[in-house]
C-alpha cells in the first residue's frame, strides 16, 4: 500500500511465482461486487471511471482519488487467474477525516 498525496489512496497487487514462466490470464481489483479494474491475456482492458489503474511488471495498481468510507464493504479483493492456478487476496481500507481533504488510511491484508 502507498498514499499519494492527501487526496487520494493507492493499493498495489503484485504477482510472482517461485516456479518460471507465470502468464497472468486475468486480473482484477474489485469492491462491493464491482470490478474496478480488469487486467486481461497481461493487458490492461477495462477501468471504472473514478479510479485510475495502471498495470506493468505484473503489479495492478488501483488508485482511489478523493476516497470515501464505502456505505458497503471496505473489502478490496485483488483476483489473479494465471496458467499456474488461481488465487485471491482481500484488503480492509477504513478511512478517518483528519481534516479538510486529509485522509488517513489502514490496510489489513486477510
Amino acid at each position: 500500500m502507498a498514499t499519494c498525496g492527501q487526496e487520494c489512496v493507492t493499493l498495489h497487487c503484485n504477482v510472482s511465482s517461485s516456479k518460471s514462466g507465470l502468464l497472468v490470464k486475468y486480473l482484477s481489483w474489485t469492491h462491493n461486487n464491482k470490478n474496478l479494474c480488469i487486467v486481461e491475456d497481461d493487458q490492461l482492458t477495462n477501468q471504472t471511471s473514478g479510479v485510475e489503474c495502471n498495470y506493468a511488471d505484473q503489479r495492478l495498481s488501483l488508485k482511489l482519488t478523493m476516497p470515501q468510507q464505502s456505505q458497503g464493504s471496505n473489502d478490496y479483493i485483488c483476483k489473479l487467474r494465471s496458467n499456474q492456478g488461481h488465487l485471491l487476496r482481500k484488503t480492509s481500507l477504513k478511512l478517518k477525516v483528519l481534516g479538510p481533504r486529509i485522509w488517513e488510511e489502514t490496510v489489513l491484508w486477510g
